[in-house]
């Protein structure tokens, strides 16, 4: 019985230690309330202790005095995304509308999320949302992307966002993915401009280092006047990154990758041969041709070469074959 007893005891410890308060809040000035109250549902409900998840009728929030914000603080397991609606009533049917700027969005589903991401010893609190809209009063929603698929390994501890509309810290600004390499984040602003950039960790020596083709004063640039929903720009790059489908290509027992291109891509040969190599811009101008003999492999450095579409030309002296491949430099 002391064993169970001192299970049990270890369990809620850790529980406890991988909690967060979390308030959830929404703004009811431009709605009538309903008698029945505003109440909040989502995934996150059996983790705070109540009976079920998506229950209209569990978890009721409370006017804030003098105002028409409605709020609960509830403690739940960190380092999760939750998803949560609110409701004006207490059944399913009265949920609010969520615009789609603020919701999951794949899979056809339409709820708010939110990813609590610390442990610290403080209360998680993304603003008090207007009911059925995007952001809190006299804010837009800035929701911002980011590719890291050419970008791995991915740190431990995250990818995180960070810049002039939040001091530039690290807190509470990592970035969670719903699909394949895609990582993104809410954040609500004053109308303005603003910089930014996206982490591969979270320390500041993690930052990506923006191109200067797209880059203001070394980092991303937005101008906020509205609810804004950034393309998911591939980390470190000015452009969304190309499809997988060209990484790696394995033709004619020949092989390119990593495809796109940072600083260098390895072409390897099934057989050894000499080879003749050439690489072409968009307009078929030859910018960089060599010959390689009695080789399985070899190194084609990016150099200074601008970024951008190349045709990466390879005849085969032994064979009498030409392989031809697109290739990016990023």
């Amino acid at each position: 019985m002391k064993k169970l007893y001192t299970l049990l005891l270890i369990i809620c410890i850790s529980y406890v230690a991988e909690a967060k308060k979390v308030k959830f809040a929404v703004d009811m000035a431009n709605d009538s309330v309903n008698t029945t109250g505003i109440h909040v549902i989502g995934d996150f409900q059996m983790a705070a202790g109540y009976t079920a998840d998506w229950d209209a009728t569990l978890t009721p929030l409370t006017q804030e005095i003098g105002t028409n914000i409605y709020s609960i603080v509830v403690d739940i397991p960190a380092f999760h995304k939750y998803e949560y609606k609110f409701a004006n009533g207490d059944q399913l049917y009265e949920v609010e509308i969520v615009p789609e700027e603020s919701r999951v969005g794949y899979s056809f589903i339409d709820n708010r999320w939110l990813y609590v991401d610390s442990t610290s010893d403080d209360t998680s609190f993304v603003g008090a949302i207007r009911y059925a809209q995007n952001a809190p009063t006299g804010k837009f929603l800035l929701r911002s992307k980011v590719n890291m698929k050419n970008s791995f390994p991915l740190s431990n501890n995250g990818v995180h966002l960070s810049g002039t509309f939040m001091n530039w810290g690290l807190d509470d600004a990592r970035l969670y993915s719903f699909l394949d390499s895609v990582y993104e984040n809410i954040v609500y602003v004053d109308s303005g401009s603003y910089e930014y950039k996206f982490f591969n960790g979270s320390s500041s020596t993690d930052a990506e280092t923006v191109p200067t083709t797209c880059a203001t004063n070394g980092s991303r640039a937005i101008l906020v006047n509205k609810d804004t929903v950034l393309a998911g720009v591939c980390f470190a790059s000015c452009a969304t990154c190309f499809p997988t489908g060209i990484n790696p290509i394995n033709s004619n027992g020949i092989s390119v990758a990593p495809n796109p291109v940072n600083n260098f891509t390895v072409i390897n040969f099934s057989s050894n041969s000499d080879f003749n190599l050439s690489l072409n811009d968009v307009v078929g101008r030859s910018v960089f041709s060599t010959t390689i003999y009695n080789a399985y492999q070899y190194r084609l450095e990016r150099n200074s070469m601008p970024s951008g579409l190349y045709f990466l030309k390879i005849y085969n002296q032994k064979e009498k074959t030409t392989f031809v491949q697109k290739i990016i430099f990023q």
